[in-house]
């Protein structure tokens, strides 16, 4: 097992740091593209919805490979509630990253 993890600046532009080093960890084989992808969805989450994002906020992206398959956590300064699935409508502009998120890393 290898572990990888960094700490970011809580700031929508260091998503693109944070994709980089999923890249830079996991090369760009297959799977890595939605590995980076899941990454970016927690961390924009952190960012969003938590005291991560406020300032001087930060979270922590952490990677883990077990043979062909990764685990992504992210670590967050925490927030008002709990994450969720939810079900969003058609008509709205947000509300479908867990559910993607949970589609990707457990299919």
């Amino acid at each position: 097992m290898d572990i990888w993890s960094k700490e970011f600046a809580g700031r929508p532009e260091c998503l693109v740091e944070a994709r980089r080093f999923t890249v830079a960890v996991l090369g760009e084989g297959d799977g890595a593209h939605t590995v980076v992808l899941v990454a970016d969805e927690l961390a924009g989450n952190a960012i969003k919805h938590t005291a991560s994002g406020e300032p001087g906020g930060e979270f922590v992206l952490r990677l883990a490979r077990f043979g062909d398959r990764c685990r992504v956590r992210v670590d967050d300064q925490g927030g008002p509630t709990s994450p969720v699935l939810c079900s969003a409508g058609v008509e709205d502009e947000a509300g479908r990253g867990l559910t993607l998120v949970n589609s990707l890393s457990f299919g």
